[in-house]
């Protein structure tokens, strides 16, 4: 299996969609991105990470990524890997213990952006989702 690694890009709000958000992730050269469309909770999740929040460091995810030594650490990745019913599929690995878990994909992004932790997609996925980023 061939697959992708993608990165934040931005997030922009979607007008009149009372607080959804749609996440721009972009591959390696940056020809190419995977639009996510966020919930509420989650856009308001990435915001107050973005505005730098104080007392940040005490939020849960931060909590558990400090906990688990997710930051910058090789020992977990998510990968995207299929839609099924127009949803992504998504888990996340952790390479010490080989435990998949499934994952919402904006849950997903999320946690790739807090943790840095390595997000992939499928290649052929990446293809027939993705768009041209400029």
């Amino acid at each position: 299996m061939n697959r992708v690694q993608l990165f934040y890009k931005d997030i922009a709000d979607i007008v009149g969609s009372d607080g959804f958000c749609i996440v721009r992730l972009v591959e390696k050269t940056e020809q190419q991105a995977l639009c996510i469309i966020c919930d509420k909770m989650v856009s308001a999740q990435f915001s107050i990470r973005l505005k730098h929040a104080p007392g940040i460091e005490q939020f849960l995810p931060e909590v558990l990524v400090g906990m688990l030594n997710m930051k910058n650490s090789n020992d977990f990745e998510i990968m995207v890997y299929d839609i099924e019913n127009g949803m992504y599929k998504v888990t996340l690995l952790n390479k010490l213990s080989f435990m998949l878990k499934p994952i919402r994909i904006s849950d997903a992004v999320l946690l790739h952006y807090i943790a840095h932790v390595p997000l992939y997609i499928e290649e052929e996925l990446m293809q027939k989702q993705s768009t041209p980023y400029v």
